[in-house]
């Protein structure tokens, strides 16, 4: 198991809970030093009783730079447990975590609020644990580490506080799930720095954990340091020259077991207060890191074990957290030449786990507290994945699953409709999101056909036919294939919480006027309802045949129509994929003939049917822009089969490289292919509603499938966020 000492820091809070309290021992004070009297502190600590029993709830406290005024700010009665609290907005602000009960477990979510407790603001509100929050100091962004079930590694997270939208810094940078934590921002705000215990190198075997930097999006991460020790909390000096660590200089690594049983299995002492000149490479170790823990008489300041350094403002001091004694134990500050080491906080009968301070200028950026949260994203992810951990061999997958999520795909719900069953495979939003459409396989009974709907009163039904010398024809269309018997897939309705399901097709659904043949069944996939929410239309599949059709549904009389064979046409036609323009006048799709793929456009009725492309290529799946002005879609340019691409998730069947996404002006037909195609699997491309990205399905460095964000222009493709027990093979986002 990879080495976790990132994680050291929080295992030292608990085992610096574990030593008993003297009874009646006050708050330990020294006098006022004028050089941190204007700063202001904010600290979280947790009691322990005189019998030396520790545990229970930790508390949000503040004080004055002194160590005087020492201020609780939250409430043991509210039962919550707070952690890692820290200023934001220039001492206007406090962001902290924060989870029910004193066990870990559920949600710990990262919160804002006013300095004297009030006005509280959630930022977070998913199933990752997170710590550790700091916010930049022009009031825009805030970093975080967290642990994530589809990212299991501890990593360093991005948010936007104007959006509240959530990044993972850390495979951003190349890191596919490195182990990282401690962020900590320069004083401009454009780099982090962090502790690294290895990932973004691939590394086999566990490293020492080093201190490196990256730029405030994840990018160009580099090492700071370079060593055999075990460095962690790094704190960069406000005039970005010298890096301030808690450094483990001990023999052998900084623990007995992981996970830790108890306190002895974390080394109390060893752990050096060091500050390293970044241009030099030169150090001063500021601390001696003595076992004090197991002393009779306290420790001075500079003696002790050290961790949490934090620069003063103006970069004279340092303020770190130390274990003098059994009894002594809290907030030390030290000139940065490492003279004058005293204690400043060391209160009676608590443990002080994590702390910050401030200069107080109680001076936020400009408008930093109104755009908090204040540009939301109202579009919501919908999307059909298998979810699981490593499978043993022979173990098949669990069944797909229907899931919304929020923008940045990190707080997200399963739904499961509520006819026993039925397992999804596409879904998407009704244009209002009130409900869901989707297709999920049923069994089919080929000896008792039910066509519907009835043809009108004194008409006829027309079953649809092509010339017989064509009929090898349909056998070499590239249209999209289902995989198992096509007529089997059906589509469904129900509301958006999983209730009143409704099955809407059948393998005997028809249009009268181009009926089904005796000893065909239809499946029905891929539907889409139209912008006014009065129309279905979906891809209607012959497993007699193998042609398919683009049918529409009125949802409020049942009528069908076939679109793309409205006369009984006799040539073999392959059309899929029907998708509305914005304004619900147009459906664009692909149409396969003798071997070709292309994209088509029409009207809503299925007249004036228009060719954009010609060419030798397998296109696919257009989606319309916000504007309808353009199309994106996926164009397969290689020599394989694409017979399974219904089934994206098949990668050892489906070819991984040779597919691009097309941009392609309705008006004009010109196109062109964007920059990031080619050289990995491009799938269902589609554009953020916002029309500010386009998303699309491909497979990255984890071997798995995950949804992908590209600037409009084709720029910067990444991932929306790497997951590891999604298999996602369908997504809408309304």
């Amino acid at each position: 198991m990879r080495d976790r000492v990132a994680l050291l820091l929080a295992l030292t809070i608990v085992v610096l809970s574990a030593w008993p309290a003297a009874a009646g021992q006050s708050a330990r004070l020294p006098a006022p030093d004028l050089s941190v009297t204007p700063l202001k502190i904010v600290f979280v600590a947790m009691d322990r009783s005189v019998e030396g029993r520790v545990g229970g709830l930790q508390e949000i406290y503040t004080a004055r730079g002194d160590g005087s005024n020492v201020r609780l700010i939250t409430s043991p009665s509210d039962g919550n447990f707070y952690d890692w609290a820290e200023w934001a907005f220039n001492g206007t602000k406090i962001v902290y975590t924060q989870r029910v009960g004193a066990l870990p477990g559920g949600e710990e979510g990262i919160w804002m609020m006013d300095p004297d407790g009030t006005h509280r603001v959630k930022l977070t509100s998913s199933s990752l644990r997170d710590a550790q929050p700091k916010v930049s100091p022009d009031g825009r962004s805030l970093v975080f580490a967290s642990v994530w079930d589809e990212a299991p590694e501890l990593a360093i997270y991005g948010m936007d506080l104007a959006t509240l939208q959530v990044t993972n810094l850390t495979t951003r940078g190349g890191g596919t799930f490195a182990f990282e934590s401690d962020p900590n921002f320069s004083a401009d705000g454009r780099s982090i720095v962090f502790a690294y215990s290895g990932g973004r190198k691939l590394e086999t075997k566990s490293v020492p954990t080093q201190i490196w930097r990256m730029n405030a999006d994840g990018s160009g991460g580099a090492p700071l340091t370079s060593d055999h020790f075990y460095n962690t909390d790094p704190a960069l000096s406000p005039d970005g020259r010298s890096v301030a660590i808690s450094s483990y200089r001990g023999s052998g690594i900084p623990k007995h077991a992981w996970p830790p049983q108890s306190a002895s299995d974390i080394f109390l002492q060893d752990w050096r207060l060091v500050v390293r000149d970044l241009d030099r490479g030169t150090e001063r170790v500021l601390t001696e890191g003595r076992p004090c823990a197991d002393v009779q008489h306290a420790c001075t300041a500079d003696e002790g074990p050290a961790w949490v350094p934090k620069w003063s403002p103006d970069g004279s001091q340092l303020g770190y957290l130390t274990l003098r004694s059994p009894i002594d134990s809290g907030i030390a500050v030290v000139n940065a030449d490492g003279s004058e080491a005293h204690p400043l906080i060391e209160l009676a009968g608590h443990a002080i786990t994590w702390w910050d301070w401030t200069d107080g200028r109680e001076t936020a950026p400009a408008g930093a507290a109104d755009r908090v949260g204040s540009a939301m994203p109202k579009a919501k992810l919908l999307y059909v994945a298998s979810v699981y951990d490593q499978l043993a061999e022979g173990v098949e997958p669990p069944a797909s699953t229907i899931h919304t999520a929020s923008a940045d795909r990190l707080v997200e719900t399963t739904i499961t409709p509520a006819r026993a069953g039925l397992v999804p495979m596409k879904a998407r939003w009704a244009p209002d999101r009130s409900q869901i459409v989707f297709t999920a396989r049923v069994p089919v009974d080929r000896t008792k056909p039910a066509y519907a709907p009835a043809p009108p009163a004194g008409a006829e039904r027309r079953p649809h036919f092509t010339f017989a010398e064509l009929a090898s024809l349909a056998e070499s269309l590239e249209a999209p294939r289902v995989a198992g018997d096509p007529a089997e897939e059906q589509i469904f309705l129900m509301r958006a919480d999983g209730s009143d399901v409704r099955q809407l097709t059948t393998a005997w659904t028809e249009d009268y006027m181009d009926a089904i043949p005796s000893g065909d069944a239809r499946g029905n996939t891929d539907p889409e309802i139209s912008p006014d929410g009065r129309y279905l239309v979906f891809t209607n599949v012959s497993t007699l045949t193998q042609e398919s059709f683009l049918l529409r549904m009125d949802l409020q009389t049942g009528e069908i129509i076939n679109l793309t064979n409205m006369t009984s046409g006799a040539a073999p036609v392959a059309d899929d994929g029907g998708r509305y323009s914005p304004d619900g006048t147009l459906i664009a799709f692909s149409s396969a003939y003798a071997g070709g793929s292309q994209i088509y456009v029409m009207r809503a009725d299925g007249t004036s049917v228009r060719q954009l492309t010609d060419d030798d290529w397998a296109n696919v799946g257009p989606a319309w822009s916000p504007d309808g002005r353009t199309l994106v879609y996926t164009s397969y340019r290689g020599d394989s089969s694409i017979a399974d691409i219904e089934q994206p998730l098949s990668t050892k069947t489906l070819p991984l490289k040779d597919w691009y996404a097309v941009l392609l002006d309705v008006e004009s037909g010109a196109g062109a292919a964007l920059a990031w195609g080619g050289d990995r699997l491009v799938l269902r491309p589609t554009w953020t509603p916002d029309g500010s990205a386009i998303a699309f399905l491909s497979v990255g460095p984890t071997g798995q499938p995950d949804i992908y964000l590209a600037g409009r222009d084709g720029t910067d493709p990444r991932p929306l966020q790497f997951t590891l027990r999604s298999k996602e093979s369908y997504f809408d986002w309304r």
